[in-house]
């Protein structure tokens, strides 16, 4: 499907469900995390790692899951798709777009060098800055298609699902 990105643009997923998908998602890293870092942590602490790199693993390329879709879009009935031509993401799309909501897992990894925490104080605080740029696009629509930071360095566009579904449909009966 060949789809435009002003088209798309008029079809972009409002912030409040993006929002609660985004929370549903950062839920589901977050209990993944504690359970299995949780458990490998108390046969030896330094297994808590692997809860780490699953965590940003899920979240790095959530949006490649259940056919194209985060479990947290899934629900709310959203999609992240490529803004030129309306395709599901790729990894690499993914990857991309999630940098700065994963940035939090990333950042974890430091806590397991000698003296990261000393790292990680500064690593934070830039953490905290990108995301609240990213907030600020967001909020303030400051990309006239509603796209934040990490959409715009992907080139891709969260859509409500069901007018995604009622596009193809039109395109299909013209």
């Amino acid at each position: 499907m060949a789809a435009s990105t002003g088209s798309l643009a008029s079809k972009k997923a409002e912030i409040v469900p993006r929002a609660i998908a985004a929370i549903i998602d950062g839920v589901i890293a977050s209990i993944g995390y504690a359970i299995l870092g949780g458990i490998l942590g108390m046969i030896y602490w330094r297994l808590a790692i692997i809860g780490w790199a699953v965590a940003a693993g899920f979240y790095l390329l959530r949006d490649t899951l259940l056919d194209g879709q985060s479990p947290g879009k899934k629900i709310m009935k959203l999609q992240a798709v490529n803004a030129k031509t309306g395709a599901k993401v790729t990894q690499e799309e993914s990857i991309k777009r999630n940098m700065v909501p994963a940035a939090g897992y990333l950042l974890a990894i430091l806590n397991y060098l000698p003296l990261g925490w000393i790292l990680s104080i500064p690593a934070s605080l830039a953490l905290l800055a990108a995301s609240l740029y990213e907030i600020w696009i967001w909020y303030n629509d400051r990309d006239k298609e509603g796209r934040r930071w990490g959409d715009q360095l992907a080139g891709t566009i969260v859509i409500a699902l069901a007018e995604k579904e009622a596009e193809v449909e039109e395109e299909v009966g013209a």
